[in-house]
């Protein structure tokens, strides 16, 4: 079975209580997370939390990740490597939200609340999700108009071209309108 996952939104950054992220990238100290859009009473969605479901996954069952929102490369924290018109950034606005204070201790406080049942999910094993991200998770994603830019461009190559293309072809199509740009660079993440 194949599962798709999509979300477009707020992402944020948020300190990492595990010590993981530096196990990926010594100079990334902070965990990716989206923000759920009750993010002022419960905590956000780290990577990990990701990384954790798609574990858990059967085998033989696959999942593929569209994700739109800022930090969204390696959201779904497995390794890997790494025809729309989207709009250049004139008008538009970043789907960054700032970590305030509140969410950080919300996020510590459900992180320590898991912590005994929580899934180890960073072992090495064969790849079975896919990540489409809007940016790598150092960067913003942008939106104009309240649409995301990697949806769109990537809404319209599916329109265009269905589903019966790969999934680099994809990716190619879908980054064809970010050629240039410095500011948001989508991303393929998969074995």
């Amino acid at each position: 079975d194949v599962i798709v996952f999509q979300f477009a939104g707020h992402g944020t950054q948020l300190p990492d209580h595990n010590g993981d992220e530096a196990t990926q990238d010594e100079r990334d100290t902070l965990d990716e997370a989206f923000v759920p859009i009750d993010f002022d009473q419960s905590a956000c969605i780290l990577d990990d939390d990701i990384a954790a479901i798609t574990a858990g996954l059967p085998a033989r069952v696959n999942l593929t990740h569209f994700i739109d929102c800022c930090h969204s490369g390696t959201s779904n924290r497995m390794f890997g490597a790494g025809g729309g018109n989207a709009r250049q950034s004139a008008g538009g606005r970043s789907r960054f939200m700032v970590a305030t204070q509140q969410m950080k201790e919300l996020n510590k406080a459900e992180f320590r609340r898991q912590q005994p049942g929580r899934i180890r999910a960073l072992n090495v094993r064969a790849q079975r999700d896919i990540l489409f991200s809007a940016c790598t998770s150092r960067q913003t994603a942008k939106e104009h108009h309240q649409q995301g830019d990697f949806t769109l461009a990537a809404t319209q190559v599916l329109a265009t071209y269905g589903i019966n293309i790969s999934h680099a072809e994809f990716l190619r199509l879908t980054t064809t309108s970010f050629t240039g740009w410095v500011d948001q660079t989508p991303e393929l993440w998969c074995d």
